[in-house]
């Protein structure tokens, strides 16, 4: 005589909808830092999330952040004296103050079946997407002034600075949804074998 098992599969689903609330909050978690991470990865690598490099600086704003941000040190001259100064080192591309990479940082926000970046900064999207800008004539405030700035050369003056467009090229640090939503699911599966296997060992 056959032995037979009745499975109430209403029962199993029902403990599975117990189980994904119960990891609803660890996916989130878990998405959210790798969000963090690739992020992260792209101001420290300077590329985007899918390893595109981002667009070299402009030669002359390249020189004034070296100027702004790097090291000054002296070389080497005949018989081991000391030479002429060198700026060594310079902060990466999009970090000089770190407001936009802290923003980013703090800016990973959990929602009930979503995870999101952003940042409240007015040029954050403009440095990920890119964009033009159009500058207006800017003249002095006071009569018979100057304009004043530096330049990758030192202070530059001006009776005033002509209207003009300045192009920012995209240097994307967020991923693109495809690739957010792919790398996404790789994530999710690992935790979720991850719970399994610990389950599994009674951990």
């Amino acid at each position: 005589m056959p032995t037979q098992i009745k499975i109430d599969l209403a029962d199993v689903r029902r403990k599975f909808g117990l189980v994904a609330a119960q990891m609803r909050r660890p996916l989130l978690v878990a998405v959210a830092e790798w969000l963090r991470f690739i992020i992260r990865q792209s101001f420290d690598q300077q590329s985007t999330p899918e390893g595109i490099p981002w667009k070299t600086l402009s030669q002359p704003y390249g020189k004034f952040k070296q100027m702004a941000t790097g090291k000054r040190a002296r070389r080497v001259g005949p018989g081991g004296q000391p030479g002429g100064q060198v700026l060594i080192g310079g902060k990466k591309k999009l970090y000089r103050s770190g407001d936009l990479f802290h923003s980013l940082d703090r800016g990973i926000l959990l929602g009930e079946d979503r995870v999101w970046a952003s940042s409240m900064l007015p040029y954050a999207a403009a440095q990920n997407f890119g964009a033009t800008i159009s500058i207006p004539e800017i003249r002095p405030k006071k009569a018979n002034g100057v304009l004043r700035w530096f330049g990758p050369d030192g202070p530059v003056f001006a009776l005033y600075a002509r209207a003009h467009r300045v192009t920012l090229p995209a240097r994307a640090y967020l991923p693109t949804p495809a690739f957010a939503e792919t790398q996404a699911a790789m994530v999710i599966d690992e935790t979720l074998q991850d719970a399994i296997n610990r389950a599994g060992a009674g951990q």
